[in-house]
């Protein structure tokens, strides 16, 4: 009975201090990380708008492709925002469903480039220098 009693103790004294112990000694960080992670996110693209607005002076025949950029980053930022706010949302869903769009516009760039190489029209040179790039953008938007 005295043996049975102190591995009872044991375990549940365990068991009970251990969730503590961990949240005292910030081991189960993986809230602070994310939180973290978000505002490190957010701060990087508030940073990359400073720039698109200073590239835009730069480059004033370019502005169709400075448009593009500061609207995709506009458009992180809302994500961002909805996701540090609420994660598991909307927002995380769009995502998902922008990411699968992407990629099946990657995957139809790859399967008619495949047919460019069967019928003919580029050589494997060709065919492996733009495979490339799409591996990069598909890279790119996983990240």
């Amino acid at each position: 009975m005295i043996t049975f009693t102190v591995i009872l103790i044991t375990l549940v004294g365990n068991g009970l201090t251990l969730p503590l112990l961990i949240k005292a000694l910030h081991l189960g960080g993986d809230e602070d990380e994310r939180h973290e992670e978000s505002h490190a996110r957010q701060d990087l693209i508030e940073e990359a708008l400073r720039r698109i607005d200073v590239l835009q002076e730069q480059w004033p025949d370019h502005r169709p492709l400075i448009d593009q950029l500061r609207e995709a980053y506009r458009h992180r930022a809302e994500h961002e925002e909805q996701l540090h706010e609420a994660p598991g949302n909307e927002a995380e869903q769009e995502l998902v469903e922008h990411r699968q769009i992407r990629s099946a516009v990657i995957d139809a760039q790859r399967d008619k480039l495949i047919e460019m190489r069967d019928r003919g029209a580029i050589d494997d040179d060709v065919l492996r220098s733009i495979e490339r790039e799409l591996d990069l953008e598909e890279v790119r938007m996983e990240a």
